[in-house]
């Protein structure tokens, strides 16, 4: 099988709900999702099990082990699960030493917001939630519109305030631990921002809104009538739940969309500071692309000035007071 390809769609829901309260319809939802992937070549190789008391398992999946970590679930002591899913066995995964997810992944954060705020994480508003990944060479064996449609009733089953579905670069996917590509360029606004209910994570091809934002955008029919999507849905036809597609197909969507779908969304986004963006993907200046992040052609300058420092200049423009220090060091 090829495995160079590391492009990755990713479903992510998003909720406060304390999901150890409702570990019965969690781990119904789990099965399904178990189900759902086992298909052809692709099976349940591992969990990777983190407890609310910090530690952390990786397990050989089984149905022993699955019904194992089952059970402390419905005993409160797991904040996050993962599943991975690939035609590699987790024996082939160590002895080759491969690290990313290859084809698929299911996480589901349980209690992980209780725990941020516990740890003083840098942004105490990380939700709990449900979130899938599936590489573009697995999402061949699925239909799109079905994984859709399984995320948006999923999202309404665990009462989420906030999903997204977009394509991006492969990589470990988790609720508790996985910033959007907006959050981990933009951290230094992510310390104190208003929750999830009033605030997106960013901007995607496919963006789930409730009350909170739809009210920030001016209501349903504003929305409906302004916003540059190919579709607009009301969730099981409520008002209050609206999905937001940016074209037809995930992969059709150019740059001048994204960008459209940005400053439509502005009033529900954080702020940016651009040149600090700037500075945190010097050294990954192919991010923009990887992750459809996008900017007006007046950030587009800000950013390249800086991108076009030498880096042998660069930390001496990252930390001037500290180059100037080390500079009077070797002169005395």
């Amino acid at each position: 099988m090829d495995r160079t390809n590391k492009r990755a769609v990713v479903f992510s829901i998003s909720t406060y709900q304390d999901l150890r309260e409702r570990a019965g319809k969690t781990l119904e939802i789990l099965d399904e999702l178990i189900t759902l992937f086992t298909v052809d070549e692709y099976q349940p190789q591992s969990l990777t099990v983190y407890y609310a008391n910090a530690k952390i398992s990786i397990l050989k999946f089984s149905n022993r082990n699955l019904i194992n970590v089952k059970k402390k679930i419905m005993e409160k002591e797991v904040a996050e699960l993962n599943i991975r899913f690939d035609s590699i066995t987790l024996g082939d995964i160590y002895a080759t030493g491969v690290t990313q997810p290859l084809e698929i992944q299911v996480s589901i954060g349980l209690c992980g917001h209780q725990m941020a705020q516990q740890k003083k994480h840098y942004a105490t508003n990380v939700p709990n939630g449900i979130s899938f990944m599936v590489s573009e060479i697995a999402l061949k064996r699925f239909s799109m519109e079905g994984l859709k449609t399984r995320f948006l009733k999923i999202f309404t089953e665990i009462k989420g305030l906030y999903g997204y579905i977009e394509t991006m670069n492969q990589t470990e996917l988790g609720v508790t631990i996985f910033p959007t590509p907006m959050e981990w360029t933009n951290l230094k606004h992510m310390k104190a921002e208003m929750g999830f209910d009033g605030r997106a994570r960013g901007y995607f091809w496919g963006n789930i809104l409730t009350a909170g934002h739809i009210e920030k955008l001016g209501g349903v029919e504003y929305i409906e009538t302004y916003a540059p999507c190919k579709r607009i849905e009301k969730i099981d036809g409520q008002n209050d739940m609206l999905f937001l597609q940016l074209s037809d197909s995930i992969n059709d969507a150019n740059q001048a969309q994204y960008l459209k779908l940005k400053t439509f969304l502005r009033p529900i986004l954080s702020d940016e500071d651009i040149i600090e963006i700037a500075k945190r993907t010097y050294f990954d200046q192919d991010l923009f692309n990887n992750f459809r992040l996008v900017f007006s052609d007046e950030e587009k300058m800000d950013i390249d000035r800086i991108f076009s420092i030498p880096r042998e200049k660069f930390n001496e423009f990252l930390y001037p007071k500290r180059t100037e220090s080390l500079n009077k060091t070797s002169e005395n």
